[in-house]
C-alpha cells in the first residue's frame, strides 16, 4: 500500500497517497539505439585505464570508498555542510503533518531545478460536517489551471482588470459569482442492495468468510463517476498474510452484475463452504 502524506490548510487536513509521475507521459521521450554494422544492438562497456581490457555492462557496481580505498557502506555515511559540520536530520514528511502556510514568488519557483515530479492522488470528494445534517460529501470547486504558457506578444492597450482580461469567458466553466462561498455539497441518492450471500469455513480453528454482493448505485445519473450497478467479492482468511481481499466490478446493467455474481460463486465457492 502506498504511503500517504497529510497536509493541513485553513484548519482542515487532507490525506493523500503520492505516486511518481513519469515525465515521459507528459513531455514524451526519444530513445536512441546504437547498432553495429550488422544491425545488432550495442551495449555500454568500460575500458580499463591501460586500455588493455574491456568490461561488459554490469561488470561494475558504484559505491563509496575512503581515502585509503576501503569500501564504505551507505549506512556509515553522514551528511555535512561546506564546513564539514554535521547537518541536522529532519523528520520524514510521512511522519508529520505538512502545514501549507507559506507561498513563494514566481522567480523563486523558477529558480528550482525540477528532477522528480510526484502526483498527489487527492480524493474527488471531501466530507464536511454540519451540526444539523452531520457529515456530507462536498464537491471540489472547478477552476482553470495554466498548463503550458506561450508568450505571443505584449498588449499595451490592455490593463490588469476583469474587463480587459475577459475573465467572464470562464463563466461557463467556473462559478465566478460565488468564489468566496463555502464548498457546495451534493446529496447522493441511497444505494439499493440487490443480492447478498455469505459463506463461512473453519480451518485450523479459525473462521474464513467469503461474501458476494451486488447493488444498484442510483447515482450514475447525478455523477458519471458512479456505475449504474456494482458487484463486490470479499474474501477474508485469518490464516493468510493479507487477510482481507476484495474484488470490485462496475456493471452497466443488472444482468451484467448477475453474471459477475454467478461467475465468482462458481469459481470461489467450492466444497466445504457453508
Amino acid at each position: 500500500m502506498a504511503r500517504k502524506l497529510i497536509f493541513a490548510h485553513a484548519g482542515e487536513q487532507y490525506e493523500t497517497p503520492i505516486a511518481k509521475l513519469d515525465r515521459a507521459r507528459v513531455y514524451g521521450r526519444v530513445v536512441k539505439k546504437a547498432v553495429d554494422r550488422d544491425g545488432q544492438p550495442c551495449y555500454f562497456g568500460a575500458l580499463s585505464a591501460d586500455g588493455a581490457h574491456i568490461f561488459g555492462q554490469g561488470a561494475f557496481e558504484l559505491g563509496h570508498v575512503d581515502t585509503v580505498g576501503q569500501w564504505v557502506e551507505r549506512a556509515e555515511l553522514n551528511a555535512v555542510d561546506a564546513d564539514g559540520k554535521p547537518l541536522e536530520k529532519l523528520e520524514s514528511s510521512f511522519k508529520r503533518t505538512i502545514e501549507l502556510e507559506e507561498t513563494v514568488s514566481i522567480d523563486t519557483y523558477l529558480d528550482h531545478t525540477t528532477r522528480l515530479v510526484y502526483q498527489l492522488d487527492a480524493p474527488e470528494a471531501l466530507l464536511q460536517y454540519d451540526e444539523d445534517s452531520g457529515w456530507e460529501p462536498c464537491l471540489p470547486e472547478r477552476f482553470v489551471d495554466l498548463l503550458f504558457s506561450v508568450f505571443v506578444r505584449l498588449r499595451d492597450d490592455k490593463g490588469v482588470n476583469p474587463e480587459d482580461l475577459r475573465l467572464t469567458q470562464l463563466r461557463d466553466l467556473v462559478d465566478l459569482d460565488n468564489l468566496e462561498s463555502s464548498r457546495r455539497t451534493i446529496h447522493y441518492r441511497t444505494s439499493e442492495i440487490l443480492r447478498r450471500r455469505v459463506w463461512t469455513k473453519v480451518t485450523k480453528g479459525k473462521t474464513s468468510v467469503r461474501k458476494l454482493i451486488t447493488w444498484r448505485t442510483n447515482k450514475h445519473e447525478d455523477d458519471h463517476d458512479f456505475p449504474p450497478f456494482v458487484f463486490c467479492y470479499t474474501d477474508y482468511s485469518p490464516n493468510r498474510a493479507q487477510p482481507l481481499k476484495r474484488t470490485v466490478r462496475g456493471a452497466l446493467n443488472e444482468a451484467q452484475a448477475d453474471l459477475f455474481f454467478e461467475s465468482f460463486q462458481a469459481k470461489e465457492i467450492k466444497k466445504g463452504w457453508q
